[in-house]
């Protein structure tokens, strides 16, 4: 008897693919001033921390993006060939009315 094959992942790789995220920290702002460098470098591995003031949270201290590395200069060098004449004037006939000045 041929096996039934199911299009739905199992709970089980679905975790294994997708870990659970860090529990949140939670600090009042007394604490979190007396620790401010800690924390920022417990934000800054990727740990959410919570601020609370007056016992309800105020603010998120969480880690910056970091920028991407942009676009590199000369990466295609040597895929394609520039013609000598690229900076060479348009012909008249591209230009049409514009150049002939009607």
């Amino acid at each position: 008897m041929p096996t039934k094959t199911s299009l739905v992942a199992e709970p089980s790789a679905v975790h294994a693919a997708c870990p659970a995220p860090a529990p949140l920290l939670h600090f009042n702002m007394h604490d979190a001033k007396s620790n401010l460098s800690k924390l920022v470098d417990q934000a800054a591995a990727g740990q959410e921390i919570i601020i609370a003031k007056a016992g309800k949270p105020a603010a998120r201290l969480v880690a910056l993006e970091q920028p991407g590395c942009g676009i590199r200069v000369g990466m295609a060098a040597g895929k394609f060939e520039i013609p000598a004449d690229f900076d060479d004037p348009l012909p008249d006939e591209i230009w049409g009315e514009a150049l002939s000045g009607t």
